[in-house]
């Protein structure tokens, strides 16, 4: 069996070179062959993947995912999911049917050629109360995310944002920059973990944070399960927030970073590699 892991073109930091090392040599201990390659542009794309039993898309480009698997090869993640992952708006939206969702108010769609009045929205995103959470719909490593202490600031970063989709949210959470983090693979959960930054409201380890084990409830487990079935996320992570005896859902990636992880001895990319060649054997069977 043969696969291509193509990623980003333009991105290659540590946590990028560790998960390809990771998964070509998971690849290659279970006798499958996982070529690397960054992403090419689209009309290259068809020779590039040549006559791959698979792809593993660990990028956001939704057009050359979706070009992938119109010609007819595994694609793992979809491009629908990938889609939906990399917009926090568009992933509250898909998971509307769960309890587990933070309180939201989404901005409207403001054109650079627009007389914007924010003052509604202004009104509706302080129904949240103070602090509150800004975010953009779309970012990564927690670098578009912000912390709003009172009118003012929200205000400010309002107007700043006003041509950008984001999101404002209530903050919530028993500690200040933790959350809890699963990494799905196939229809399990490969492992979890808590994230902590006591230096930030983030708990992203690249903004600073750590990473311990996390001892998770068979019910956690299982609404991990069904967000990540509800995407159709054949592998990634599902994060939650605590607060008291609630669990609040925060956001679902597509393609996070495992190195910190599997620090911690849990082998995910080795569960992402047999999630993967379990799917494509079976799809085989079907045709």
């Amino acid at each position: 069996m043969k696969g291509i892991l193509i990623t980003n073109r333009y991105y290659l930091d540590e946590g990028m070179k560790y998960l390809v090392g990771r998964l070509i040599q998971s690849a290659k201990d279970r006798g499958v062959t996982l070529t690397h390659s960054i992403c090419p542009v689209v009309k290259d794309l068809k020779a590039q993947i040549g006559q791959a039993d698979f792809v593993i898309f660990w990028d956001k480009d939704v057009v050359a995912c979706k070009v992938i698997e119109n010609s007819g090869i595994p694609t793992f993640n979809s491009s629908e999911t990938i889609r939906i992952c990399d917009s926090k708006a568009l992933t509250y939206l898909a998971l509307a049917g769960f309890d587990c969702l933070i309180p939201t108010v989404f901005s409207p769609v403001c054109f650079p050629v627009s007389n914007n009045d924010d003052g509604e929205l202004i009104k509706s995103a302080e129904t949240l109360g103070y602090p509150l959470i800004i975010k953009e719909s779309t970012g990564s490593l927690g670098m578009q995310v912000y912390l709003i202490n009172n009118r003012d600031e929200l205000i400010e970063k309002s107007h700043e944002l006003r041509h950008t989709s984001h999101l404002y949210q209530k903050y919530v959470g028993d500690e200040k920059g933790t959350d809890i983090r699963f990494y799905v693979a196939g229809k399990t959960i490969a492992g979890a973990c808590k994230r902590i930054n006591t230096t930030s409201y983030t708990s992203n380890i690249a903004m600073g944070g750590r990473i311990e084990k996390y001892e998770a409830s068979e019910q956690e487990k299982r609404l991990a399960l069904d967000i990540a079935s509800a995407l159709k996320m054949d592998f990634g992570s599902v994060d939650f927030i605590r607060e008291g005896e609630k669990t609040y859902f925060v956001e679902a990636n597509s393609n996070a970073y495992f190195k910190a992880i599997e620090s911690l001895g849990v082998d995910v990319a080795g569960q992402y590699i047999d999630s993967i060649i379990k799917t494509v054997k079976n799809n085989a069977r079907k045709s």
